[in-house]
C-alpha cells in the first residue's frame, strides 16, 4: 500500500489485512488443487496442499492488525466447513486445538 502511495498520494488501498489459515489434513484432497472461482456469497474456495496439510478459504475478514497467532472467526469456520463439504472427498467438522 505505502508504495503505491509514493507515485500517487491519492491512491485508494486496495490491499487490506486478513488475519486466519485453515488447515486439513492432506487426506481431504486427493487432487493437486481445487480452485471453485464463485462461491453462494461470491468468494473464491480453494484447497491447496502444504507441507503435509491443505489449506481452505477464503475468508476475507479484515483485521486491523495482524497478530502472531490468529484465531478464525466462527462465521468464517462455518463458511468453509458448509463450502468444502461440497467439493472435498471427505466432508472436514470442526475441531479445537
Amino acid at each position: 500500500m505505502k508504495v503505491r502511495k509514493l507515485d500517487d498520494r491519492a491512491a485508494p488501498d486496495l490491499l487490506a489485512r486478513a488475519g486466519r489459515t485453515h488447515r486439513l489434513d492432506k487426506s481431504f484432497l486427493p487432487a493437486m488443487r481445487l480452485d471453485v472461482p464463485r462461491t453462494s456469497d461470491g468468494r473464491v474456495f480453494f484447497a491447496i496442499p502444504w507441507h503435509g496439510r491443505v489449506l481452505i478459504g477464503t475468508t476475507d475478514t479484515e483485521v486491523s492488525k495482524a497478530v502472531l497467532e490468529p484465531r478464525p472467526l466462527k462465521t468464517e469456520i462455518e463458511f468453509l466447513l458448509e463450502h468444502a463439504a461440497r467439493y472435498l472427498e471427505k466432508k472436514p467438522r470442526h475441531r479445537i486445538f
